[in-house]
C-alpha cells in the first residue's frame, strides 16, 4: 500500500498518473488488479488528543489517524 501525495491526473484514454509516497507494504505488479470494493487498513491515532461533542441523538468527533506500520 502507498500513500497518494497529490491529486491524480488522467488523459482521454483513461491512463492515470498517481504520485506516491514511499512503499508501505509490498511492490505492486504493473497491470495487477486493485481492490476498491472492500478495502481496509489498520490505523493508529497520530496523537493522544481528540475531541468529541455530544448532544441528544447527535455526536460529533474529530480524530486523526495514520496507517499502523
Amino acid at each position: 500500500m502507498f500513500e497518494v501525495t497529490d491529486p491524480v491526473s488522467s488523459n482521454a484514454q483513461g491512463q492515470a498518473t498517481v504520485l506516491l509516497n514511499k512503499r508501505i507494504r509490498k511492490t505492486l505488479t504493473p497491470g495487477a488488479a486493485v481492490e476498491y470494493l472492500n478495502p481496509y487498513s489498520e490505523m493508529r491515532m497520530t496523537s493522544d488528543t481528540w475531541s468529541m461533542t455530544r448532544r441528544p441523538v447527535v455526536a460529533n468527533g474529530s480524530y486523526s489517524f495514520r496507517e499502523a506500520f
